[in-house]
């Protein structure tokens, strides 16, 4: 169940980031770099990276949803 739960949420995040205009484009580059540091077997690195993507998303999500419930001036 809690895997479940979790996927729910991921799976929010993903269509949720459609909305954010290049959003795709850095998520790819993101994991590109993800990848990359796996194949150089750098855990440091690949950690880093990830840690990244999850920061740049949900900042990205945080500033839409906040522009979302702004009410218009």
């Amino acid at each position: 169940r809690l895997m479940a739960f979790y996927r729910g949420k991921v799976e929010w995040i993903k269509r949720t980031s459609f909305q954010i205009s290049h959003r795709l484009e850095r998520a790819y580059q993101e994991h590109e770099s993800i990848v990359r540091a796996i194949e150089c077997r750098d855990p440091d690195w690949a950690e880093a990276a990830a840690r990244r993507h999850i920061r740049n998303t949900l900042a990205e999500l945080m500033d839409l949803l906040s522009r979302q419930s702004s009410p218009e001036v």
